[in-house]
């Protein structure tokens, strides 16, 4: 009977009966848990938690607590209170008898001794011969490694790394098959290395493990999987539908709680639909977040919701409301990664205002949180939407500079290091591709290298009609032709300005694209 343990557990509680109370208050958490009803789990959890420790005090046995600090953890991580579940997770482990090391060195020093047996394991296999099968309370640990790098990814990218490295070698030590969570921590982990722009050849590899135990009777499983692998091929560069998640498995994985899974997913199909010009779709995915973000109340629906209104006022050419938008993205989500994204975003915006000096000051705040985080630990995905925003403002500076003959060579070396910092940064993130690759032309252009500039807007344009960036493709063709405007017989892909001038026209007016 819904609400019957929660009922129970007030009337034990009124009667002060605290260990009956408790067994109740644990089982309507575990009922709220099954309905997808996070806020009320977490209570439920939280006040068996409480009535627990004051009933048994030091006597409390470890691995009823380690159940409690469990299901606290997993009530926040569906509440998409990350930064709290991760918190609880490592209690959990520590309950547990899992080490968890508390900082960097010591998680890194820990790893030195697994990754060789762990890359052995990924590329030989069982060749190396059977492994015992896993135990439950191993299972247990892996389970939670894994629910605690999903916080991690978008609260503590550096620990995320380090963590699912380690919750992979962890995982490999023993027969995968008895792990029920195996699908997960290898789709997952293939994450590390596509999102995390380290290897695309070692994340096809592991979406192929993780692809042999896929099952339509897992269904957690096969939906970290199909988000796995969309991130993979949206981040290497296929933005066709070919590794889109079918509508009815996205709303099972929605009815059954799989929020996080979904909302990340449709946070990065919603972004690619912007990135192809096709803004109705992605208008269409924006309401789905927010109709999840209501109906569950999970903050990751709230900073998807923000971030892509932000991507789409920007790609629309909407800049004021590009600006204003990732104000209430920056204020609205506390987590560091998002205020680079915000702040990046912002930059860029402000920059194809001309208002230069206002971009400075937005992207001159991402500077100490890339620092704390460390510039080699900070994501593509994050990294490289800063040294967009940052390459806009100094081309734009440089032109000024140009223009007024004042500080040409400060302007020049300044967007020469940005530029190849965020050619770095894109090789991983073809998100973010195109507009750099034009921008390499144009500084290329201004340093009065016309042959270079021309194949490399060449270069840029053909991966817009490769990916099918229109927006970007027709703000390369409007380039071109603002370039080439009165150099009769210069040519980029083979036409001319006034064709490209052409192209550029009809691009704005078909995707109703703000003109500059």
């Amino acid at each position: 009977v819904p609400g019957l343990e929660a009922s129970l557990a007030y009337h034990f509680t009124m009667a002060r009966e605290a260990e009956r109370a408790e067994i109740h208050l644990f089982q309507a958490g575990e009922e709220a848990s099954r309905s997808a009803a996070s806020s009320e789990a977490l209570h439920f959890f939280r006040e068996a938690s409480r009535l627990y420790l004051e009933t048994h005090g030091e006597q409390a046995d470890p691995a009823k607590k380690a159940i409690l600090a469990r299901n606290i953890a997993r009530a926040l991580f569906h509440r998409g209170q990350l930064i709290e579940a991760e918190h609880e997770f490592n209690t959990a482990l520590g309950l547990l008898g899992q080490p968890v090391p508390r900082s960097l060195p010591a998680l890194g020093a820990r790893l030195a001794s697994r990754v060789a047996p762990m890359v052995a394991r990924l590329y030989l296999g069982e060749r190396l011969g059977p492994r015992r099968p896993a135990t439950e309370r191993e299972a247990e640990i892996v389970a939670l490694m894994l629910e605690r790098g999903m916080c991690e990814i978008t609260v503590d990218p550096t620990r995320f790394v380090l963590d699912s490295l380690d919750t992979l070698a962890t995982a490999l030590r023993v027969d995968p098959a008895t792990i029920p969570t195996a699908t997960r921590v290898l789709a997952g982990a293939s994450t590390i290395f596509s999102y995390g722009g380290l290897s695309f050849g070692l994340s096809r590899r592991l979406l192929g493990m993780a692809g042999q135990r896929v099952s339509d009777a897992d269904l957690q499983g096969l939906v970290m999987f199909r988000v796995a692998n969309f991130i993979h091929h949206t981040y290497e560069g296929d933005w066709s539908d070919a590794h889109d998640i079918d509508e009815a498995l996205l709303e099972r994985a929605i009815d059954q709680g799989l929020i996080w899974d979904a909302l990340t997913y449709l946070g990065f199909h919603a972004e690619r639909f912007i990135g192809r010009g096709d803004f109705a779709r992605a208008r269409e995915r924006i309401e789905l977040v927010e109709e999840v973000w209501d109906r569950f109340g999970h903050d990751l629906g709230r900073s998807t919701t923000h971030a892509l209104q932000t991507y789409l006022a920007l790609e629309e050419g909407r800049f004021e409301d590009a600006v204003l938008a990732a104000d209430v993205y920056h204020d609205e989500n506390p987590e560091p990664l998002l205020h680079l994204l915000a702040l990046g975003g912002k930059g860029r915006a402000l920059a194809r205002l001309g208002r230069l000096d206002e971009a400075a000051q937005a992207l001159d705040r991402c500077e100490p949180i890339i620092r704390e985080l460390g510039r080699a630990q900070v994501p593509p995905y994050q990294l490289s939407h800063v040294l967009r925003g940052r390459l806009v403002l100094d081309v734009a500076r440089w032109e000024e500079a140009i223009a007024t003959g004042e500080g040409q060579r400060r302007a020049r070396r300044q967007a020469g290091r940005t530029l190849r910092a965020a050619l770095g940064a894109v090789r991983g993130c073809a998100l973010r591709r195109v507009e750099v690759w034009r921008l390499r032309g144009t500084v290329a252009w201004l340093d009065g290298s016309e042959a270079r500039a021309i194949g490399y807007w060449e270069e840029s344009l053909a991966e817009a009609e490769r990916l099918g960036a229109r927006p970007e493709a027709v703000r390369g063709h409007q380039e071109v032709a603002e370039r080439l405007a009165g150099r009769d017989g210069l040519t980029v892909a083979g036409l001319s300005a006034q064709e490209h001038r052409q192209r550029a026209s009809a691009g704005f007016t078909e995707l109703g694209l703000e003109t500059p």
